[in-house]
């Protein structure tokens, strides 16, 4: 067989750094992998996204209705992809950018330029290509992502669902329910945001699932009548009817069912790992990117997505994090506003790197999806002394909200000028962190002594995983008004937001203590990390966000960013 041209991308086999790994025999030529390749698509998306998402474009707001065209890759890329893989009888996406094909061992060490070998780990044994691998020419100039080729895990197996934190160390702190956060951000009083074409999706994931009778109990101790229509849900354990509930999905079906009543809501569940044949790891968590190829592929597009989950940025493969991001951008297309949380471990990163990860402390370590710059980064905050403050493990919180810089996604132009003028005022340790990167949270909201329901039994926690929901709900209320007035959703808000921030600052909050140098708690504390100040900062974002001034305010203020554009 002909080895084919082998030119242009060279990716490095992380295989050296997976310490728990052990490699054994070379991998029979006849022995098979799957991998799953992702395409880039031939237009310009992010370009696409900045136009629709630019209040003062001629096309805000103008959505896709048939993202197949605009994912479709080149016919070049689609001719390359065919001549290479075609004979493996591949199974390829409807838009065409998604490729997943079985290939035997000795082909891919031919057209990858690579030798396989096993690898073993407790029980698990895999196959990867063990001392690196070259793209092959024809295609590498198409390729994303390749999933199952050359990566190992970085980490050994451990339990992988996350857990809230409860607690925290303020007996003073108030129980925050749905009254009390209808009172600070001024939502509307009948809590409904239903309405045609404004429907919520929540991302629960790690096996985490919530129990329709502990949404009930909730919103009866909120004195909320029952819910018209219950949310509904889709491989979720106990399918919300069992006798089954954890932390995490049932904070966030409660928080939306409490705040938005809204009749559109659909939780979707996902109980396996990213890459299920491996082991829990850092690398190896959330299937974020089959739950956004699930959202993009939901009719009609949902309004609000909702994430409460994090990983540390440095642990998910740079591919991978360009493949999801791709994904953001299509939501944002769609109309989708995607809203995630910042972490709950400060800079200091979570607990999977104190065994594989940096020195503690040598770098700030930012998480993802919350570095994306196409997504809304919310931060959790705490009320002392009337006024909202970052929340720490060092002001009674039981996590430390996350927030910093991306170490590889550059700062966007619509936060530039915000988040310049926070550089500009402060001393920074800029070696422990890329000062020119994208910088979250984009906002904030309360994260501490958060009541739910789980399993019947009434508690309250902390977290960022509070934050984000509490959000969507905000942005799902302000899309029911726009749409009741005949105006486009949001969609990708970021833009609008940052533009908002300079002529009408008095609809956000604005959180000027705080500080996030520690983690969650039983953590260890950096010497310094980054604080709160005015304007925007890595602790609170723009601020919290007051629904009734936003929604007061909202025609006025857009003049206002129109004529602010407009003027030389």
């Amino acid at each position: 067989m002909l080895r084919l041209g082998q030119l242009a991308v060279t990716l490095l086999a992380l295989v050296s750094s997976a310490t728990a790994w052990h490699r054994l025999e070379r991998a029979h030529g006849a022995d098979t992998m799957e991998l799953r390749i992702q395409l880039q698509a031939e237009a310009d998306l992010a370009a696409q996204l900045a136009a629709v998402s630019d209040v003062t474009s001629a096309t805000y707001g103008r959505y896709l209705s048939n993202l197949d065209t605009a994912a479709r890759p080149s016919d070049a890329a689609a001719a390359a992809m065919q001549a290479l893989l075609g004979k493996y009888n591949p199974d390829v996406s409807r838009a065409g950018d998604l490729w997943r094909v079985t290939l035997p061992v000795a082909d891919v060490e031919m057209l990858f330029d690579t030798k396989v070998h096993a690898y073993s780990l407790e029980t698990h044994r895999i196959l990867r290509a063990s001392n690196g691998v070259v793209m092959p020419d024809s295609i590498a100039a198409h390729v994303v992502l390749i999933d199952g080729l050359d990566r190992l895990p970085r980490t050994k197996a451990r339990a992988s669902r996350r857990r809230l934190q409860y607690g925290g160390n303020n007996p003073l702190a108030s129980v925050v329910t749905i009254e009390t956060l209808q009172e600070q951000y001024r939502l509307p009083k009948d809590l409904d945001s239903s309405y045609d074409g404004n429907g919520i999706v929540i991302g629960t994931f790690l096996e985490e699932t919530y129990m329709e009778t502990d949404i009930a109990s909730y919103l009866g101790v909120n004195g909320q009548a029952p819910l018209s229509v219950m949310p509904a849900q889709r491989n979720c354990i106990g399918n919300g009817t069992g006798k089954t509930a954890t932390s995490e999905a049932s904070l966030d079906a409660q928080l939306i069912a409490g705040l938005t009543r809204n009749n559109a809501t659909t939780v979707l569940c996902y109980n396996e790992l990213r890459l299920p044949d491996e082991p829990a790891s850092d690398a190896n968590q959330e299937p974020f990117l089959r739950f956004m190829r699930d959202v993009n592929a939901l009719e009609p597009a949902p309004s609000v997505v909702s994430i409460s989950y994090a990983d540390d940025e440095c642990a998910l493969p740079l591919s991978y994090r360009n493949a999801l991001d791709l994904e953001f951008i299509k939501a944002g297309l769609r109309g989708t506003t995607v809203v995630v949380a910042s972490g709950d471990n400060g800079v200091v990163g979570s607990r999977y790197l104190e065994d594989f990860g940096p020195k503690l402390c040598a770098k700030y370590q930012p998480s993802y999806p919350s570095s994306s710059p196409y997504i809304v980064s919310v931060g959790a905050t705490v009320n002392v002394g009337g006024k909202e403050t970052g929340l720490s493990i060092r002001n009674g919180g039981a996590i430390t909200t996350g927030g910093g810089f991306s170490a590889d996604s550059p700062r966007p132009s619509y936060q530039a000028s915000a988040v310049d003028a926070y550089v500009a005022r402060h001393t920074l340790d800029t070696p422990r962190f890329n000062v020119s990167g994208r910088a979250y949270p984009d906002v904030s909201a309360l994260g501490h002594n958060i009541a739910l329901y789980i399993a019947g039994f009434y508690t309250s926690c902390d977290g960022t995983s509070a934050s984000a929901p509490i959000v969507a709900a905000i942005i799902s209320h302000l899309n029911k008004h726009r749409l009741r007035h005949g105006h486009p959703k949001f969609g990708f808000i970021n833009p609008y937001l940052y533009k908002l921030y300079e002529v009408c600052p008095f609809i956000f909050n604005d959180i000027v203590a705080g500080e996030n140098g520690c983690g969650a708690l039983n953590q260890p504390c950096c010497d310094n990390g980054f604080a709160a100040g005015f304007g925007w900062d890595p602790i609170g974002g723009l601020g919290s966000i007051n629904y009734h001034a936003f929604e007061t305010n909202m025609r006025a203020c857009e003049a206002h960013m129109k004529k602010s554009t407009a003027t030389p």
